[in-house]
This record gives C-alpha cells, structure tokens and sequence, in this order.
C-alpha cells in the first residue's frame, strides 16, 4: 500500500514533501485559442506568447481541450476593485530555529493538459520518487461503446498510461479528473447536467482500466472546475448523486470503497465551499484552485475541510503561492498544473523540512516564505497568483546572524519584489515566482551577473563558439582559452517579468549577444545538443546555476533540467557541449571568472603579517599587502574556536585592513585571510590570529553625513542610504542627511542597537508635515521596536518602546519646525529619559530593555512601515552609545557644554606604524593629539580636528617608545589634556623581556630557551602561559582533564603573546613524525590576562594516542 494511504487522523504528520515551483507554460504555446471563437477559454486569458520558435519541440501540443472554463461573471467584482498600493511584508527567520512543519502529504503532476514534456519535465526537477500522483482524466467527449471507450478515447488513454509508466514510479498513484472536450450528448441528462448513471460508468470503466494497468486509484473527482456555466457538468446535486452511486450503488461501492471522492473543484475559490458542502457526506476530499476568487476564502475553505477531518486538496496548482498558503492553512495533496520547473521542484524537497518563515499579502495575491530542507538546505520562496496579483516587495529577514542570499552578503535582509497590475490576467500579470539560496560558511557561491569565460572543471577549457560564427545553429563547443570575444560569455539574472519561475538566467556571447546558448529542437533527453540562436526568452534558452564549491557551478537547463557538460569528459579542443543526465561530476562543473582574467589556477600566496586589535565592540585587523599582479582581494574568515569551523564574513576587500563590526559580543574571535587573484584561485590560510572585544561602555556608531553615511567611531557601523536622500548644510561640520518625507530613508547594521542599556543621540531639522513621522526607529516588527517621532498625533514629541505586549512612553513638547534641535533619549537600568537641547524634559521607569527587542531592522528617517513614518528634514551627528549617558554627558553631546578629558588609551605597534586608540568621550566632535618623547615634554601636535577616537603615527623610526596626550573637543570648548601615555615600539617578545629582565637581548637568563627560576619551564614557554619567569610556579604546564572523556587537555594561552602559535600534536606511538591533533577547542576561562583552553580528541574503544602542545613563533 502506497505511503500515503497510512494517514489516519487530521495531524499533518504524515510525510514532508517540497514543493516545486513551476514556470508559466502558457507563454510557450501558439495558436492555441480557435480565432473563430468568441467564447473566452484558457487560452484567451492567458497572455500572449513571448516567442515563437515551438515548431522545434515535438511534444507541445497544439491544441487545448480545456475551453470555457472562466465565466466573466466571476470576476465582474474583481474588475470594479480599486487599484490597491503594494505593502512591503517581512518574512522573518532564524536558521538555527526548529521550524514547524507545515508540509504536504501528497505531490503531483498532471496529464489533464496531456503533455509529455510536462509530466518528464515536473519529473526531472521534483525528482522521481517526489511525484506521489499523477491527475489522469477521465474523457467524456465520446459516449461508451459496449461499456467500453470508444477508439479514440481508448487511444487517448493509451498516451496517457504511456507517460505515466515511462516517466514515475511503479508505485506513483491516481487522481482522477474529467477533462474532456466538450460532452457526448449520450452523458446528457439535461442540456446543461450529465446522467449520473452513465457518468459513474465512464469513471468505473477508467478505473478497471487503470487498475487493469497496474496503478492505484486514490481520488476520483466527479466533476472538474464545475463553477463555470460552460461546462455543463451539472450543479452541485447532481454532483452529490455521482458521489452517492460510486459510494453505496451496488455495483460501484465495492470497487471505490478505497477511493476517495473529492469534489467541488472550483476554478474560484470563492465557490469551493458551497460545491463541497453539498456532496460532503459522500466526499473525503474538499477540492478547489485559484483561478479567481478572494485570498480569504481560498484560505478558510481548506481550513474548514481540515476542520471537518477531510483531506485539503489542490489539483491544479498555478504558482508555488498556491502551494505555499495551502500547507499554511491545511492543504494535504497538491498537484502542479502544466509542469514543475525549478522552484516548484525545490518547494516540493524543502517543504519536506520545517518552514521556518512565512508572511502573505492578502489583497495583492502573494505569499512568501523560507524553508529549511531535509538536506539541511535554506530556502526561501516568493509567489504570486498567476491572474490576480499585485507587485508586493518581501523583505527577507535573517534574525540571528548575517547569511548570504544567492551569494550577496553577508547581510541580514534581502528584498524581492513580484509583479502583477489591477485588473484580471492583464499584460502585467506574469505568474512570476522564484527561489533564493540561503547560505553561510566557508564557501559562499560567488554573484553572477555580469561577462565571465567559462571553464570546465575536468578539462580546464573553456566554452566557446565554433570559429567565433554569429549564425544560428553554430555549435558550441569548448577550446584552449585565446581570450577571443566568441570565448566570453554575458551571464544575467532574467527579470521577474520574464515569465513565471523568474531563479534562472541567460547566456549570451560577447561577440554577439543578441544570440544565446538555445537547447536545439527542444530535446529534453541527454545527449541534447547546445547552439547558438536568436534570444527569444524561451525556456530552452535560459539556465540555473548550482553552486558545487571552490567557484564552480553546474549549468541546467530551465527547459530540461538537464546539466551542461564536456561530451564524454573530453579534454580535447572541439569536444562539444551538450546535455546531460546529473551528477557527471567535474565534466559538468564550471568557473565563470571574471573576463579579462587568465584562464589559470596557480593560487597567490598566503597574506602575512595579519594581527588583530579588539576595540570594545568590534575587532581591527591589519596585514601585509600581497603583491602579485592579478591580485583580486582578500577574503576574511572567522571563528569562536582555534579550530573552526571558520565562515566567510567578508570577501572582496582591497585594502589590507578590515573592522569586523559584528564581533561585538564577550569571548574570543579568531580570524584568517586567504588571497584571491582574478581567476577566482584562492591561497592557503594565513596565519590565525585571536582577539576579544574589550566591552566596556562605548560609542558604537557615530554618522556624521559629511557626504557620505560612513561610521567614524571605527567600529565600521556604516549605514546604508536609500535612493533620494542626499546632503544639505548641516549642523556639525558642513553636512547632514536630507529626507523629503515620501520614500527615503537609512538602513543601520541589524546588531547596533542590542544592548541592555542605550543611548541614542542626533540633531533634527524637522521641515513639519504629518503626525507620527519616524526620526528613527529600532525594532523587528511594528510590536517590538523603540522610536522617536517629532510629533505624535495625540501630542507633541513622542519617544515609544514596546515589546511583548509591555509599553513605555516619554513626552515632551512638539519640535519647532524649520529649527536645528538636539535630541537625545536615554535607557539606562530600567528608567528611560529624553533630552531636548541637552536639558532633560522626560523620564520614566520602563522595564524593556533594547536588547530585549534584539532589533535587527534599524531606521532613520522611517519606522517598520513604509505607511505614514517618513521623516521630512534633516538629520546630523546622529551617534549610539551602549551605555546610558548621565545628564553632563548628553549636554556635551548637544555642545552645551566642554567634553571630559580622555582616558582608556592603548596601542597597537605594525612595525611600520603606531596606532593610538582611546575611549571616546561622548560630546566630543573631534580631538587633538600631541606626542613627546619624554614624559615630561615637551609635546607638539601631531594630529588635530581628528572626528574618531584613533590616531596612526607613521613617524616612528628609530624610536622605541614614545609619549601621548590627547584633548577632546565640541562647540563648547576643549577638555584637558590627558595625562602622558607611554607607547612601546617593541615587539611582545622584547616587550615581555623588558618588563622581566630589563633588556630586549634574548640571551643569558632572557633567552627563550633559558629557565631562571629553575621550574622546568623554559622562557619561551612561561612567556607563552602568562607565566613569571623569576618566580617558580607549579601549575602552568598542560594537564589532562580526567573529568572529560575519552582524551583532554587544558592548557593556557597568555593575551599578549600574539606573536605566538599554539598547535596540539598526537602520536600513536611517540615516533619522531608528530600530526596535527584532530579534535575541538573550547574556552574554558579567560581573566584578561590569560585564557584557558581545552581541547577534546575523540578516541575509538582500542585507539592508543599521546598528546603534545607545541609553541613556537609565527
């Protein structure tokens, strides 16, 4: 017995299943609609054609059967509907999360529209063993001859067992629908009702046959798309007589007795409802789909067949929206109408998982989501209806942590709009749907969209286009790279007009791109042949690109689904290019790198030199410049273990510095770069390097708009300026942020305000306009956020923070329009406070803290909604602190008064530069920095109107230590001078001699391999584990940690010793020939000074192992 025949109560437990999205196949049919009818049909209503090359394709039909199935009395209201604006919706979601399962029991795909292409196409992007059921019809249009089908129905039927028995399972059920073009007057009853007798015997005889076959019935659904008034099937009653026959006539029940009976069927949903009532005591199964009708009740009827302990079902699924607001609302089968392409396919596999975010747009038809897959995969989906839509943007949301979606990132949103237009399947309306790759890690698929030359991973060739011809039918083929224009190749996105599944792109040579790669006469089986040919945007020429690693991909076609490869793994010039079955392995896997780069894969060196300095809420690192010629970037990688796993948090940098903003939290961050040239090839890691954020109170982000939205706190927090703001004169140097108060607006970092305490401080020009307008606001949704607004429309200046159900409000008066004011509003330890002017005007105990929230969508100038919450006017110095000022301090920040003197000083030696950082005082504008070489002075400016809170001194030759005194300034005034700062110029290993021996020689009692205090640890060693190398200490060598099974050991790692690296070894037998240990590391403490580790080796039951820890120097 099939799986699915094991479900026996309502709790969709059953199977998991994804949902495959498919492309609209409507476009590549011609001539499909009779030009002599009048009467609408499918066809009609579908939009016109964007190509017309399908007299190559052997298998598309020429023909439909399905005329008259819409009725314009079904969407009179629809047309008379006011055009309604898109809302922007958020779809949020954590990788890491459980998810819920939300999947479906039962996928399909249909022979109604009898296709070949469709059935093997929705097969080879769902994968076989997806396809639970195949819609087969049953075809009145010729009465029964002696209980028989008539010949041409016989032969019908035929075709249609054909494609079921080549192309699924053996075990791949029945769901039988009528499908029939027009009805035999011999089923009449009426003019406008067919015999329920005779109509039960057309079903019983399929039925015989198909069991004859060797495939099981599951569902018969007596009448299809029964809603509309041509297709005079009979109403709802006679439907109901049908059911009853089938389930108690003597002759049918035995027969059917393991059948379900689904019914009504609806093309509108709005209808589904009443057709199923009528018939559900003989109905297992309330059936519709959405070809018109409201969202609403496409929703409430599967919840009210779910409520009534029957099976949801949709057999005629036009957009993976359909697919995804069923498995919200209770949906158990779904069969896909026409084909399943690439996100239907992958819908089917994910939804198998757990949904793990979901959001929908009622009035515009559209629906979102993201799904982890059993594979472990994330995926996130967007749909629309095929007819009804609206455009609607989607706005994905990672909560926890940054992800890279389709290869941009790292990030925490990513936004897809879909298409659609008032009206009825207009012109606008392009079933558009799509599926985003959702990743993170170490190796992250490159963006494509751009001009590239393709590389075989087997052969090392690239593709090209058989002597550089433009004509049609040139063959493509591969050849040693000459860096011709016929050997490079434009790779775009399609747009989300091109036609339904919209994941795809195109391939177009450089040398002419008004030519494409085109899957010659429409051949869906291997060994398909690839050419050139006009681009028309017809599914046979466009591709999905898969990452593999390392740079490669495979190429699939959208139209076969099958893979890109070298024939017969050839590596010789003029071998072809053609299609073929997955997986062939490096055959079918290719590099697009970067036109005008070599085609070569000798990798750069390693970068070197790497260190890491930790501000308080971020990580500075620095590293020697690589100097090869075809240099491309560095890419960063990170880490909370010694050991990995290590993720790509930065790639394409340039520069030979970088701020890790996100390391903003307690505990140790280890990092390492690899260089990458301009053919993609990558080199080894560097050396790692660790760092821990000092914490502390500090100013996390300070915008000062100086034409530019950068972060000169030097933690990296840089915002992100939408299109339409710009800069004006401003109130702290000479600009400040412009926003009109219709649709723009800046984005801030997702973590910048997670703190428990907060303060958050700028000025405003507020240039009037409406009530509740956003300064700023900080939050995941309208319910959990904290905000400004110069006007609320109850009252006057508004500061609001609710989360959970929990509010706090603090008031003042409504801000004077056309005026600079300085705003400030302060969270401390369960008390807010606001600030105009520097003065306080507001306070009160509010329990939320903003970490609570955990915002991750942070705005100025607009709130969570894009309704009603643009600022009109200007913003400057707009800073976050993650402490709560006292009252001097946020009247410094507004200038009111001088800034305190600066304190908290360290540095950083390269050995080419000195950098000086401080804590940065709040109110302070900019700072002033002198330097002497004596304590005493006398000093001299070295660097003045400094906006953040480091200095680099690039004057440092011959100098071993030098003095520093640095003064804070704002409008108000200058702070005193801090008090000298020493600054060493030695490296920590001359730095820990003198602190200990009083000299930099390592010789005599300094030497690394000397042991003064005579406890067996040599000075290398005690300067490794924080130890004091005149003073005998028992405990600072490893140990094994028996409380930890099966192998352990703990070992210390002093703070300053960062030239320094650490590597656990094993033996099996103590031969001179040491490996690296494979294990884990984890942190066990960590006073500042010193931190202790232990790593974990695991053991098998008879493994013998010894464990070593080597120091040396990096």
């Amino acid at each position: 017995m099939p799986r699915f025949f094991l479900r026996s109560t309502r709790a969709r437990s059953v199977a998991t299943r994804i949902q495959t999205a498919w492309n609209s196949v409507f476009q590549e049919i011609t001539n499909l609609v009779p030009p002599d009818t009048n009467t609408p049909t499918e066809m009609s209503l579908i939009r016109t054609p964007v190509f017309s090359e399908i007299a190559r394709c052997s298998f598309w039909e020429t023909r439909m059967k399905r005329f008259a199935r819409l009725g314009v009395m079904h969407f009179a209201a629809l047309l008379a509907a006011a055009t309604a604006f898109s809302q922007d919706r958020t779809v949020f979601f954590d990788v890491e999360d459980p998810g819920v399962d939300k999947s479906i029991d039962i996928w399909g795909l249909d022979t109604a529209w009898l296709s070949e292409a469709n059935v093997a196409r929705g097969v080879e992007f769902m994968g076989k063993e997806q396809v639970d059921v195949i819609r087969f019809s049953f075809t009145g249009d010729k009465p029964l001859v002696d209980g028989d089908l008539e010949a041409t129905r016989q032969a019908e039927f035929n075709e249609r067992m054909n494609i079921v028995d080549t192309y699924t399972k053996p075990d791949a059920a029945l769901y039988f629908n009528n499908d029939s073009d027009g009805i035999d007057p011999w089923f009449m009853d009426t003019a406008s009702s067919v015999r329920a007798d005779r109509w039960a015997d057309l079903i019983d005889v399929t039925r015989q046959k198909c069991e004859d076959a060797g495939r099981v019935v599951l569902s018969v659904a007596p009448f299809n798309e029964p809603d509309d008034p041509n297709s005079k099937q009979g109403d709802a009653d006679r439907m109901k007589d049908i059911c009853a026959l089938l389930r108690t006539d003597p002759k049918y029940k035995d027969s059917f007795s393991q059948i379900r009976l689904a019914g009504g069927n609806t093309l509108n949903n709005d209808e589904a409802v009443a057709w199923y009532s009528v018939a559900r005591d003989y109905l297992d199964e309330g059936n519709t789909h959405q070809l018109a009708g409201n969202f609403d009740t496409y929703v409430s009827f599967f919840e009210y067949v779910e409520s009534r302990g029957d099976y949801g079902l949709n057999d005629e699924l036009h957009n993976v929206m359909e697919a995804m607001v069923g498995a919200e609302y209770g949906m158990d089968a779904a069969i896909w109408w026409g084909s399943a392409e690439y996100t239907r396919g992958e819908f089917v596999k994910a939804s198998d998982g757990r949904r793990l975010g979901y959001a929908e747009h009622r009035p515009n038809w559209t629906a979102a989501s993201v799904y982890r897959a059993p594979s472990g995969k994330v995926l996130a989906f967007v749909g629309e209806s095929e007819r009804q839509a609206r455009p609607t943007s989607y706005q994905f949301v990672s909560k926890e942590r940054d992800v890279y979606f389709d290869g941009v990132g790292p990030q925490r949103t990513y936004t897809v709009n879909t298409t659609g237009g008032s009206g009825y399947q207009t012109t606008a309306h392009k079933n558009a749907e799509r599926v985003v790759h959702i990743t993170w890690g170490e190796d992250i698929q490159p963006v494509i969209d751009a001009r590239y030359t393709l590389v075989n991973r087997q052969s090392g060739k690239v593709m090209e286009v058989e002597n550089g011809s433009s004509e049609d039918g040139a063959n493509i083929r591969q050849g040693s790279p000459n860096y011709s224009d016929h050997q490079s190749w434009f790779v775009d996105p399609v747009p989300n007009t091109i036609g339904g599944d919209w994941s795809y792109f195109t391939m177009k040579p450089f040398h002419d791109s008004s030519k494409t790669g085109d899957v010659w006469e429409w051949n869906l089986s291997a060994g398909a042949d690839v050419r050139l040919y006009d681009y028309a945007g017809g599914s046979n020429q466009q591709w999905i690109l898969e990452y593999v690693e390392d740079g490669y991909f495979t190429i699939r076609s959208r139209f076969s689904g099958k893979y890109l490869e070298v024939a017969e793994g050839s590596s010789t010039d003029g071998a072809n290019i053609q299609l073929g079955d997955g997986s062939g392995g490096a055959l079918q896997q290719w590099r697009f790198i970067p036109a005008g780069a070599s085609v070569e894969f000798n990798p750069p060196a390693a970068p070197a030199g790497l260190s890491a300095r930790a501000n308080a809420v971020s990580v500075r690192l620095r590293w020697d410049a690589n100097s090869e010629s075809d240099f491309g970037g560095y890419s960063v990688y990170r880490s909370t273990a010694p050991d990995g796993p290590c993720e790509l948090i930065a790639r394409g940098v340039t520069a030979s510095s970088f701020v890790d903003k996100t390391a903003n939290q307690g505990g140790p961050y280890y990092y390492c770069l690899k260089a990458v040239d301009q053919s993609l090839n990558h080199s080894e890691y560097s050396a790692q390097v660790m760092a821990t954020p000092k914490g502390g109170h500090a100013l996390v982000m300070s915008l000062d708009f100086e034409d530019n939205a950068a972060d000169s706190s030097g933690n990296g927090n840089d915002a992100g300026v939408s299109v339409g703001a710009g800069y004006l004169e401003g109130r702290v140097g000479s600009k400040s942020l412009y926003f009109n108060g219709v649709n723009n607006s800046a984005s801030l970092p997702a973590t910048v305000g997670n703190y428990d305490q907060l303060t958050v401080a700028c000025w405003v020009y507020w240039s009037g306009g409406s009530d509740d307008q956003r300064v700023f606001e900080f939050g995941d949704d309208s319910e959990s956020s904290f905000y400004l607004t110069p006007k609320a429309n109850d009252g006057g200046l508004r500061f609001v923070i609710k989360n959970d159900g929990v509010e706090g409000q603090l008031d003042g008066t409504a801000l004077e329009e056309s005026r600079w004011t300085h705003l400030s509003v302060v969270l401390g330890e369960a008390t807010a406070q606001l600030y105009i002017d520097g003065a306080l005007v507001d306070e009160s105990s509010v329990s939320i803290k903003p970490s609570d929230i955990a915002s991750v969508l942070n705005f100025i100038g607009k709130g969570q909604s894009n309704s009603g919450t643009f600022f009109r006017g200007r913003v400057d110095d707009f800073r976050v602190f993650n402490y709560a000022l006292v009252a001097g301090e946020v009247a410094a920040v507004a200038g009111v008064e001088s800034p305190s003197t600066p304190s908290g000083f360290s540095s950083e030696y390269t050995g080419s530069e000195l950098v000086l950082d401080w804590e940065h005082v709040p109110g302070a504008t900019r700072y002033t920095v002198t330097r002497s070489e004596s304590s005493d002075g006398p000093f001299v400016v070295v660097g003045s109107d400094l906006f953040s809170n480091t200095f680099t001194d690039t004057d440092i030759s011959g100098k071993t230590k030098i003095y520093y005194a640095v003064a804070a300034v704002n409008e108000a005034g200058e702070s005193l001078y801090s008090g000298s700062y020493l600054a060493s110029l030695l490296s920590p290993g001359d730095e820990w001699r003198t602190l200990h021996f009083g000299t930099i020689d390592a010789s005599g009692v300094a030497a690394d391999d000397a042991d003064p205090d005579g406890d067996d640890v040599v000075n290398l060693l005690e300067r490794a584990f924080g130890g004091d190398p005149n003073m005998a200490e028992g405990d600072l060598m490893p140990y094994l940690d028996k409380m930890i099974s099966p192998l352990a050991v703990v070992y210390r790692r002093s703070s300053s010793a960062t030239d320094l690296e650490y590597r656990v070894l094993e033996s099996s037998d103590l031969s001179p020939l040491w490996n690296l240990a494979e294990g884990t590391s984890e942190l066990v403490s960590d006073d500042g000074m010193v931190r202790w580790i232990r790593f974990v080796r695991p053991m098998g039951s008879d493994e013998v192992l010894f464990l070593r820890l080597q120091v040396e120097k990096k």
